[in-house]
């Protein structure tokens, strides 16, 4: 199905087909699709509710409940801020924790620069400046250092 994107010669029926995946029989044998839920009453994932939405497995049930609905034992030790209940997404955000490259001249920090330049389109007078505080201007394709 990923590879759609890359051209015709993709979207043929021969090349759509997954030789991996089972074909499904309408014989009417009831197996389905199996629907997750998360066991926490009120859960919007939970089968009880007016708008139950099915989760695709159970590793997303785990992660679902974990994330949600168990306490936050998990503190980042570079900002002492973050805390997570998985511990892999405290191990994500480590990764880009503490990387505040972009520098606007309000003094806010971002890691990343669309982020900046969208702080800076809504705020009018502001703008991108350099580590070492001079301020940046791009015009006309080319940076000036003012």
């Amino acid at each position: 199905m990923h590879m759609r994107a890359h051209g015709d010669e993709y979207k043929t029926n021969a090349a759509l087909t997954n030789p991996t995946q089972k074909p499904e029989s309408g014989s009417g044998s009831g197996l389905g699709k199996r629907k997750y839920s998360c066991p926490h009453e009120g859960c919007r994932w939970n089968r009880k509710h007016a708008k139950f939405q099915p989760l695709k497995s159970i590793i997303c049930v785990k992660n679902h409940y974990k994330r949600t609905h168990c306490p936050k034992m998990y503190v980042c030790n570079r900002c002492n801020r973050k805390q997570f209940s998985v511990l892999s997404d405290l191990r994500t955000h480590e990764k880009h924790c503490g990387d505040l490259r972009w520098m606007c001249s309000c003094g806010t920090t971002f890691s990343r620069k669309d982020k900046l330049m969208g702080h800076v389109s809504l705020f009018e007078g502001h703008v991108p400046v350099e580590r070492n505080g001079t301020e940046v201007l791009e015009m006309n394709g080319r940076q000036n250092t003012s």
